[in-house]
Parts: structure tokens; C-alpha cells; sequence
């Protein structure tokens, strides 16, 4: 062999393709064969320029796979991540080449070449063809094996092995069965040319001069990582695609009706179940699932852990019902959608959870508690609490100014540390013991609303709407802009007005700050204290912002730090968990 690289897994078309009973596996859902004219014909001139001696060797480059562990007597199989293009067009120059072989009464020659590079010595999964294909080329190959049958003395020279195609789904017109019309057009053009001997020069070159690199990655994910070193962009393999094609590889020798039920009746809608203002969420939903069952799992390993556990599930629909457990409580805490049906406390308890953008790391514990509680193993009023005391935890980290930093560490094993102790106590004292994640006490949140610029934190829209509900303000879905009451931008009366010192400090900070409409915002602007204090009264239809102008008669640095110390007693009623010390 001729090799371009020194690279040990460089090799033929013709080795790859006949290493014994090995078959290449392509996902059931995977895109359909697309190769264009053009790059047919670049790939025949490619050949001819070897056989006519411009060249003595063409790269076709590297076939990315993930060799599957299987029973030691079924075939070995390799997932193709990246190369059915490549792959499915030499089967197809091949087949064409075997119908051409045996058009003209050479059976041997194309039974050989049928039985080293198309087939395997048995069926898998009812089909003995090396390749296995995607749902929307099976019927096109299909075409493609039919035009070989039709030849009654070439099966005859296959015998005790014919060849066997998956069953058909789908058009059997397209890029399949053209490339296979013009490689037979090509071979009889050649023959005409040269002969027979030119046919067999052509694709000797083919089988032995063509190499490409396969490379066996241990982790499918990482596939594309490789190919992007390797050739230009591409659109990343995401988890989910892997789970997607190992639940349809499990029914892929199915008849195409049955799979089209599954994909219809049970993996669609689930998949769509994850939808959310025009995304789907169904990729984040994974690590923490695959969180429920080992906290100690890294993201790189979700999906070989999932199909581990996957391994000896026959029925796919069984992997789509284990996940749609978890699948309710997942929702409930990223959206607050109530999926689950828990009674209102609790319901509003994952609700709150949502609307302070919780971060995804909390996902493992909720899940798992509204799992439980769905199962009857916890009661509503415990699972409240804990909830409470999660809540407030994040709330308080987040009026100081704490990133989620650490949090992953706390939350991927909560539950399992709870060791069957559902109890607020005992959330609290979990967390606690984490000593490298602050929980800020009382006095620093104090300060924090006094003097922290909270205006554009992530936490200050849901801590504005907090304080409209204790004031008896409707339940609003969320707060749609924030108004400064002293200006950003002050002029030099409310300079005056408010105590130029204090501007800079008081600005941004909460006591500062009302929930307000976007077509009132815009209309307030710089205006005095005096004219915002009458709209407010007149128009907000917030409870807390008319009532501010009920409390404030005017606006300056007193009145900001009488509500700074009003908002810190309310923020210490409403998230009062605090750390407990190891001495408790």
C-alpha cells in the first residue's frame, strides 16, 4: 500500500471495506446521502489520473467511527460519526462496478468482489450488507440491491449469501441511486475505451491506491471535536443525537412502519414536551438525569453512562419512559410550569425557583425531590421546605453579588447526602458543611440591599416582584422594566434635591428602584420627584410603587435609607435560612 501519512490506522478503500465480518453502522436519523455531480466526477477524474499515471495515490481523508462492544459472536460494528458520504460512495462505485462485472458474464469476478466489500457472511439485524443506512437512503439502496437481484445467474454465484437490504422507508429516487446510474455509465464508457483491462485497472486503484485514516474514538461526543481539527466547521454532535440514534438503533431492524410509529406516537412528542418559548431544552435535561443516578458523573461521560445503563433495555420505548419521569420536575424548576400537577404550595415553590433564574446545578436535587414526591416517598410539606431553604440560600448569595461558582459541587449530590433525612435541617446542614460556598448571614444582605448596585442583576427583577406580592400586588407574570426614582442622570435640582453625595452610591442600589411599565418609564425620565410621586399614585398598576409615593412625601438620602432598612427586615422574613454552624 501506498500510505500519505505514517499514521498506522492509514489504510486501502479495499482493506477497510473487508476486515472480516465488520459493518459500519449509520444513525438511523443521520442526514442523507448528498454527494453532488461535481464531486463525483472530481472523485472519477481523481481515479484516472492514478491509472493514467499523473498520480500514484489520492487521500480521501479520515473516516471518524465508534467501535460498539458487542456479543462475541455477532459482527463488530463502528457507529459512523463522520464519513457516510465517503463511505456510502464507494459502496455505491462498488455495486455498480459488481452489476457492470456480471453484465458481462464475469459472475466470479463480481461474486468475489460482492462477498469481499459489500457483505458480510450473515444477517445483522436482517440485513448482511456492510453498511447499514440511514432511514431516508434505505429505500434508494434498497432500489439499488434490487437492480443487482435482477441478475438471476450473479445471485446464483452468491449463494449460500444473497444480499439482504434493511427494509425500505422513504423516496427511492435521489443521490443514491444517481451516483449508482452514472458509476455503471462510467465502467461502460471505460470498457469501451480500454476493456476489461482498464475496468480491472480502475478499480484496483480504487481499492488500492484510495486510503483514508479511520479513527475508533472511545467517546462518540468527542467525534466532532476531531473532524473540526481536522477539516473545517461543522455543527456539533450534541448529546441528545447520540441518545436519539442509540434509542432508533435499538429498533432499527423493525420494519420501517413500526419505527415511523415510534418516531410519531412516542419519541417526537416527548422530544417536543421540551419545548419553551421556541426552544428546546431536551440536551440540559441530560446531564442532570444522568446526575439523578450517579452524582459523581462529568458531562463528558453522560452519554456512555446513559447507554450503560441502556445496554440490556430491548424496547426503546422503556429509555423514552425512564426519562419522561424526571422529565416533569426538570421543566417545573426551569420554567415554574407545574408539569408535575403538585398541589399549589409546592407548585409555587419550584414556580419561584424559575423565576429567579435559579441556576441549572440545583437541577439534580429538584428533580429527585419531585420525583420522590410524584412516587409518594415525600410529603408536600417537607418538600416545601426544602425547597425554602434552597431558595433562600440563592437569593441571599445573589443580593451579595455571589456567582453560582461552587454550586455544582453542592447540588449533584444533595439528595444522595440526604440519606433519607427529607428535612429542611437537614438541607440546611448539607449545605453548610460545604465550607468553600458562602451563605451570606443577615447583616450582609442588609448591606447588600443598601449599597450593592443591584440595577441589572439577573435577581432584581424577581426581588421587585417579591416585595409587590407581600404588599398585596397582584401576582404579575414578570416585571417589565425598572424605574429609577432618582435619575441615572440627574440634573442639578435633583442634585440639590437628593444630596449630591449620595448620588453615586444610592443610583443603582434597590431602595432605589420600583417596578414599573415600559410606556411609564419612558415617559419619567429626569422629571422632579414631585411629578414621578403623582404618577405613581395615579398610574402604576404595581401595589409597591404606589405605595411608595404613600411613604415617601419626598425623595432624598433619608428616605432611601428608611426603605433600605424596611427592604432588609422584609428580606430577612422572606429568605430567613441561614447557614448552620458546625458548633449547632
Amino acid at each position: 500500500m501506498t500510505r500519505l501519512t505514517t499514521n498506522s490506522q492509514e489504510t486501502t478503500l479495499g482493506d477497510l471495506l473487508s476486515i472480516g465480518t465488520s459493518l459500519y453502522l449509520i444513525p438511523f436519523f443521520q442526514r442523507e446521502y448528498r454527494w453532488a455531480p461535481d464531486k463525483v466526477n472530481n472523485l472519477l477524474q481523481d481515479i484516472l489520473n492514478v491509472v493514467d499515471g499523473l498520480t500514484d495515490k489520492h487521500f480521501l481523508g479520515a473516516v471518524i467511527v465508534h467501535g460498539r462492544r458487542a456479543n462475541p459472536t455477532d459482527p463488530k460494528v463502528f457507529e459512523v460519526i463522520d464519513g457516510q458520504q465517503r463511505l456510502t460512495t464507494a459502496f455505491l462505485f462498488l455495486a455498480a462496478l459488481v452489476k457492470f462485472l456480471a453484465a458481462n458474464k464475469e459472475y466470479d469476478e463480481a461474486s468475489r468482489i460482492t462477498q469481499n466489500y459489500l457483505q458480510i457472511g450473515r444477517d445483522y439485524k436482517n440485513s448482511n450488507l456492510r453498511i447499514h443506512y440511514s432511514r431516508l437512503d434505505r429505500s434508494m439502496i434498497s432500489a439499488v440491491i434490487e437492480d443487482m437481484r435482477s441478475d438471476e445467474k450473479l445471485m446464483s454465484a452468491l449463494k449460500p449469501y444473497e444480499l439482504n437490504p434493511l427494509p425500505s422507508y422513504g423516496s427511492n429516487r435521489g443521490p443514491v441511486r444517481n451516483n449508482y446510474n452514472r458509476f455503471k455509465r462510467f465502467f461502460n464508457d471505460e470498457l469501451a475505451q480500454g476493456g476489461m483491462d482498464r475496468v480491472r485497472q480502475i478499480y484496483g486503484v480504487f481499492l488500492n491506491n484510495f486510503t483514508v485514516v479511520q479513527i475508533d474514538v472511545l467517546d462518540p461526543t468527542d467525534g466532532p471535536k476531531i473532524f473540526d481539527s481536522l477539516n473545517s466547521k461543522q455543527e456539533p454532535m450534541k448529546i441528545s443525537d447520540l441518545v436519539r440514534n442509540e434509542i432508533f438503533r435499538k429498533a432499527s431492524d423493525e420494519i420501517p412502519e413500526k419505527i415511523e410509529r415510534l418516531d410519531e406516537e412516542v419519541w417526537q412528542p416527548f422530544y417536543a414536551s421540551f419545548e419553551n418559548d421556541g426552544a428546546n431544552h431536551f440536551e440540559k435535561f441530560l446531564f442532570p438525569y444522568g446526575l439523578v443516578f450517579d452524582p459523581n458523573l462529568r458531562k463528558s461521560d453522560v452519554f456512555l453512562n446513559l447507554r450503560s445503563q441502556w445496554n440490556k433495555v430491548e424496547d426503546p420505548s422503556e429509555i423514552i419512559k425512564s426519562m419522561d419521569k424526571y422529565k416533569n420536575p426538570f421543566l417545573d424548576t426551569m420554567f415554574g410550569r407545574n408539569e408535575s400537577g403538585f398541589a399549589r404550595d409546592l407548585a409555587t415553590g419550584f414556580e419561584r425557583l424559575a423565576k429567579l433564574g435559579a441556576p441549572s446545578s440545583i437541577l439534580p436535587f429538584t428533580m429527585n425531590l419531585g420525583r420522590a414526591v410524584l412516587d409518594g416517598n415525600l410529603n408536600d410539606i417537607s418538600a416545601v421546605a426544602m425547597l425554602d431553604v434552597v431558595e433562600s440560600f440563592l437569593v441571599r448569595r445573589a443580593i451579595a453579588g455571589y456567582e453560582p461558582t461552587g454550586l455544582h459541587a453542592v447540588f449533584k449530590r444533595l439528595w444522595s447526602d440526604l440519606d433519607g433525612d427529607f428535612s429542611s435541617v437537614a438541607v440546611s446542614a448539607i449545605i453548610s458543611a460545604h465550607k468553600t460556598v458562602t451563605w451570606p448571614d443577615l447583616d450582609e444582605v442588609s448591606r447588600a440591599i443598601e449599597t450593592r448596585p443591584l440595577y441589572g442583576s439577573a435577581i432584581t427583577p424577581y426581588l421587585l416582584r417579591e416585595y409587590d406580592l407581600h404588599h398585596g400586588g397582584d401576582a404579575h407574570e414578570s416585571i417589565e422594566t425598572i424605574e429609577h426614582v432618582l435619575p441615572q442622570s440627574p440634573d442639578a435640582e435633583w442634585k440639590q434635591s437628593y444630596g449630591e453625595k449620595f448620588i453615586g452610591s444610592d443610583t443603582d442600589a434597590l431602595p432605589n428602584l420600583v417596578p414599573c411599565t415600559g410606556k411609564m418609564n419612558s415617559s419619567l425620565g429626569n422629571q422632579a420627584y414631585a411629578v414621578k410621586k403623582n404618577r405613581f399614585a395615579k398610574d402604576s398598576k404595581f401595589k409597591s410603587t404606589r405605595e411608595f409615593s404613600d411613604n415617601f412625601a419626598v425623595w432624598n438620602w433619608e428616605s432611601f435609607r428608611q426603605r433600605s432598612k424596611r427592604m432588609s427586615d422584609w428580606a430577612s422574613q422572606r429568605w430567613p435560612h441561614n447557614r448552620i454552624s458546625s458548633k449547632n
